[in-house]
């Protein structure tokens, strides 16, 4: 079960964490009752991190933990040519030579790379390994969040103690594999130093490919990010192009049902949703449900949180690079969250033309009053639509709108010197 077996296996082993006094799973809903930690005597900062990393590394693994050893990731580059080219054979990713290249010389060079993955530290890791990850109480620290825990290497989890989203740090970083007290700690692996590939390998551990498949979803569907997260492999039609909600995944990661009864609704979404999820499931088959993340359990808030907070942090970053070679000041780009890619749903279809009741029940709204409450300075005026209308009968062209089938062959002459 999700949070309940890592952490009673990690308790078992003596690892401080939680203890889980009993749990229960009723109608998919699990719940828990743990130790009352209280609250925190403070933040848990670098010397934290070292202490808990040491004695979670230095525990004897379980055999229930998913494993990323040496020849998992070696095979890593090879899958992903065999998943492109049973796309190729579906008419599917034709243009993509360059991703082919890239994977080919991945895959020369995923031998050597994956050299001394299992060099300790190498065993038990936590993946989500961060200040917010230890309490610090009055009776000590204590881990948390042990959903995403698997067997692999440990320098994964001193990485994202501090590397997913700030400035990778190096030097930083060294702090941290320098108390483990012993050389294979430090050791070179596949050739970088040991801080530098474990920066290298977990902010592409922090960004995988199935988020851009998550993202082009929620963009091209209006779905709220608990609803996508609730998604189970059978739900969508692909011959159709529909995606019905049917339940949530909570924060808690329990399963519940939608927000309304106008949530339950069947969403219609594109090509481009369904190209993008038919890729993603090339890459990642899955049994159950639609998102799952490299240890074997479902997506959850706490990981997308992570990964959006990545996805959103590149552009930006992009800009300041471009702004820096360009000797301009860089353009502040707004602060974007996940409930933006539904507004951009929304304004995609009002722009095309969609009515207020087929936006309400796209997006699931409880009433039709919420929806103009929201959008209604994207729909067009009545001056607006008469000026369109007006310009369509005499063959005018608008933005927006396209040339009337009436136009004759002077009118388009003309509008197109105008233009």
């Amino acid at each position: 079960m999700v949070h309940v077996q890592p952490l009673r296996l990690a308790h078992t082993f003596g690892v401080p964490v939680p203890l889980v006094h009993s749990s229960a799973v009723l109608d998919g809903w699990l719940g828990m009752l743990v130790e009352d930690l209280g609250l925190a005597v403070r933040d848990a900062d670098d010397l934290d991190g070292v202490a808990a990393a040491v004695v979670l590394h230095g525990t004897r693994t379980a055999a229930a933990l998913p494993v990323l050893d040496q020849a998992r990731l070696r095979t890593l580059p090879s899958r992903a040519l065999e998943h492109l080219a049973r796309l190729r054979m579906a008419e599917r990713w034709q243009d993509a030579d360059d991703v082919e290249d890239a994977l080919d010389r991945m895959t020369q060079a995923a031998e050597a790379r994956s050299a001394g993955t299992t060099v300790a530290p190498f065993g038990w890791v936590h993946s989500e390994f961060h200040p917010t990850s230890l309490h610090i109480g009055q009776h000590g620290w204590r881990l948390l969040d042990f959903a995403s825990a698997f067997t692999g290497p440990g320098l994964l989890d001193l990485a994202s103690g501090h590397g997913t989203l700030d400035t990778p740090d190096p030097v930083r970083l060294r702090v941290f594999p320098e108390q483990y007290g012993t050389p294979d700690a430090l050791t070179r692996r596949g050739g970088p130093t040991a801080e530098t590939l474990a920066l290298g390998r977990h902010r592409i551990w922090a960004m995988p490919p199935y988020i851009r498949a998550a993202i082009v979803t929620l963009a091209g569907s209006g779905l709220h990010i608990g609803e996508l997260l609730g998604l189970k492999l059978s739900d969508v039609d692909f011959k159709s192009g529909t995606i019905p909600v049917e339940r949530q995944r909570l924060q808690s990661c329990l399963i519940g049902p939608p927000k309304t009864a106008k949530s339950r609704r069947a969403v219609p979404v594109g090509e481009v949703v369904t190209d993008a999820l038919l890729t993603h499931l090339a890459a990642r088959p899955s049994r159950e449900w639609l998102f799952m993340m490299e240890e074997g359990e479902p997506l959850n808030y706490r990981r997308w949180k992570t990964e959006w907070n990545c996805a959103r942090k590149e552009p930006q970053k992009a800009e300041n690079e471009a702004a820096e070679r360009e000797d301009r000041k860089p353009v502040e780009l707004p602060h974007m969250v996940t409930h933006d890619l539904r507004h951009f749903f929304a304004s995609a279809l009002i722009a095309g033309g969609a009515s207020v009741k087929q936006v309400q029940l796209v997006l699931g709204h409880a009433s039709a009053v919420i929806t103009p409450r929201i959008y209604a300075h994207l729909w067009p005026g009545e001056e607006d639509r008469t000026r369109t209308v007006m310009d369509a009968v005499f063959g005018v062209p608008r933005a927006g709108c396209g040339q009337s089938d009436r136009a004759t062959g002077e009118t388009e002459q003309v509008a197109g010197r105008a233009v």
